[in-house]
């Protein structure tokens, strides 16, 4: 992989997301790791996507343990409150790695989604 200096986040995130959705995701996701400038919440929503949209037959390659991995960094980042779908996918993604301390991570989230849907 080339790696060019000065390119900033928009620059790096459309290189990310264009194999991302054409479902070449072990290439955005290395991509993603060579980035030589803070990711912001577009890249990391495009990352944690394509990791998801690889489904249960690629859990055992680590790409859920990646994805939640991206979602902590957002959310501690402070870059960004997920969303009802990432929440939702997040917690398949604990599912199916059996990743329980971040299933109890995330679960205050669903408290406050469901106060905010039901109280607004």
């Amino acid at each position: 992989m080339e790696h060019k200096y000065g390119q900033d986040v928009v620059s790096w995130t459309w290189m990310i997301s264009g194999p991302a959705k054409c479902g070449f995701v072990e290439e955005a996701v290395l991509k993603f790791m060579y980035m030589d400038v803070e990711p912001n919440y577009a890249t990391l929503v495009i990352v944690m996507s394509a990791c998801f949209s690889l489904g249960a037959f690629k859990f055992e390659r680590g790409f859920c343990e990646e994805a939640a991995r991206l979602f902590q960094q957002m959310v501690q980042g402070g870059e960004a409150e997920p969303n009802e779908a990432t929440i939702v996918n997040i917690s398949s993604a604990c599912s199916s790695i059996g990743a329980l301390s971040l299933g109890q991570w995330i679960h205050p989230y669903y408290g406050k989604r469901w106060e905010e849907y039901f109280l607004s």
